[in-house]
């Protein structure tokens, strides 16, 4: 079995050595080189560990952090009351919302895009023109909407929260806090 390894990567290395010296032209198709199969021993596999005492709140590192400021579970979790995640709604709302409605126009922007791709007669210019007046701009407004939401949470919480919640949940700035858009518009509500 050893000779064949020897040989298996004799014939590879020979490969690599040709392929470093083949024209700069790839081929149009892949090569496909059959390589020998290795049989590995069987993994071991270690006892299963005994169960942990389940924690009366769950860890906000484990759970999924969108909207959290409207989720009691997420908010207790965090160390915060639900007033406090109330005071908090509003703006963050507003943010998220800002950020949901330049997602919408975002997927729009790129079913247009995708259709000018993939029409032969629009020029490569009028695409690229196209991404940078309209994606460019889209992408940035969404990752205003982000930091402005953790920045206004971190200047509106007092030290000792944001220390809690830094103990209770290390990736909280890090975390995806805003919900994805609906793919429609939401109707808005008619006034009488």
């Amino acid at each position: 079995m050893f000779s064949r390894c020897k040989r298996s990567v004799f014939f590879l290395m020979v490969v690599l050595l040709c392929s470093a010296c083949s024209p700069a032209s790839a081929p149009s198709e892949p090569v496909l080189i059959p390589a020998p199969v290795i049989a590995l021993p069987a993994p071991i596999i270690p006892e299963p560990a005994a169960p942990a005492a389940p924690s009366p709140v769950a860890t906000p590192s484990n759970i999924d952090m969108r909207g959290w400021w409207e989720r009691p579970e997420v908010l207790a979790g965090l160390g915060l009351t639900a007033a406090e995640g109330a005071a908090l709604t509003p703006e963050l709302h507003k943010l998220e919302r800002n950020y949901q409605v330049a997602q919408r126009q975002l997927r729009t922007i790129r079913r247009t895009q995708l259709q000018m791709l993939r029409d032969p007669k629009v020029p490569s210019a009028d695409i690229r023109r196209f991404h940078v007046r309209n994606l460019q701009s889209l992408l940035t407004t969404m990752l205003d909407q982000n930091i402005a939401a953790r920045l206004w949470v971190r200047e509106h919480l007092k030290a000792e929260q944001l220390a809690r919640i830094r103990d209770l949940s290390p990736q909280f700035f890090a975390a995806r806090w805003f919900r994805a858009a609906r793919i429609a518009e939401p109707a808005e509500p008619q006034s009488k």
